[in-house]
């Protein structure tokens, strides 16, 4: 009874995601560790958001209408890691190990660059910026919003250090690999955040110390993950001393569509942001808490997005046209 159930279980797993190139147990192996990374994101998000709410609504408030705009920011150079994961992922299907190697030069160089970029700009421009989006907020909330946008900023290039890498990983299937990197990274946040929010009460700026002691400590690890990996990718690290300005410039055409999407998206909930700053501290700290309750929601939707990008290129690389298309 129970073995006819699972081979017709298999059957309809095999009927509904396996194709000529990819099985349902390659599909699920790329899929499922994205899920879980989705998940433990939004569950220590969750659990941060609690306990800056020790520091009050201030500091809640300040948290949430940075976050917002972080996020634009962070989903355009994450973007650009898309890209990278786009190409990586269809010489892989090809088995065109020489120009994998070439593309982690381009992938990784392109993402740090744009992060850079934006890190000066808005450090420059960040009283401005602030201003402009949500002059409205308290004086309190606006100095939470000014240390936390600027200890944000200052962590990009370990970020994108990170996101870069996750991209290179995915495009030849080694999600299991960019999950483990990710579970550290935000194991290490949460506990730096427990010492620094709640037992030594440093609020936002503890916040801020605990995101980048994890984000660079996590960049390194990543750049010894490449080393670790660089049979998969066929990389020769004499490939990564210097930015290969013609792969840079490749990821970056490629990522166009992804950056412009999510800066629309994301432009959108900055547009909400700041007609909910007009309503004072309090709402926008009810906002904040009901909005790390909804991401929830956003977990298997936000895994499918990046995990289908593999798995596609990998086809597309293949020419197996009608599995991109299952």
């Amino acid at each position: 009874m129970i073995t006819s159930i699972k081979t017709k279980f298999k059957d309809i797993l095999a009927r509904f995601f396996s194709g000529e190139g990819m099985s349902y147990r390659d599909v699920f192996s790329l899929l499922l560790p994205v899920v879980v990374d989705q998940f433990f994101l939004i569950g220590f998000n969750f659990i941060n958001m609690a306990m800056i709410s020790s520091s009050g609504a201030a500091a809640i408030s300040a948290v949430n209408i940075v976050g917002s705009l972080n996020v634009l920011l962070v989903q355009l150079f994450t973007s650009i890691a898309l890209g990278g994961t786009v190409l990586i992922a269809q010489y892989y299907g090809q088995k065109n190990y020489k120009m994998i190697g070439k593309m982690v030069n381009g992938g990784v160089y392109a993402t740090v660059l744009v992060a850079t970029t934006a890190a000066i700009l808005f450090m420059l421009l960040h009283s401005p910026i602030l201003a402009l989006l949500f002059g409205a907020a308290s004086p309190a909330v606006i100095h939470g919003a000014r240390i936390y946008m600027i200890g944000i900023l200052f962590s990009y290039v370990g970020e994108s250090t990170i996101e870069g890498v996750n991209g290179c990983l995915r495009g030849i299937g080694r999600t299991k690999v960019s999950l483990q990197l990710s579970l550290l990274m935000n194991t290490i946040y949460l506990l730096f955040n427990f010492l620094f929010v709640t037992f030594m009460h440093l609020g936002v700026f503890g916040l801020t110390l605990s995101l980048n002691i994890s984000h660079y400590s996590i960049a390194v690890l990543a750049i010894w993950t490449l080393y670790r990996n660089r049979a998969h990718f066929g990389l020769n690290f004499k490939t990564l001393r210097h930015v290969d300005w013609g792969l840079t410039k490749r990821v970056l055409k490629v990522s166009v569509p992804f950056a412009a999407e999510s800066t629309f998206f994301n432009g959108g909930k900055i547009i909400m942001q700041m007609m909910i700053v007009t309503l004072g501290t309090a709402m926008i700290a009810a906002n904040a808490i009901a909005s790390s309750w909804i991401q929830l929601s956003e977990i298997i939707p936000n895994a499918l997005s990046v995990a289908l990008v593999p798995i596609v290129g990998q086809c597309i690389g293949r020419n197996n046209i009608g599995d991109a298309k299952n």
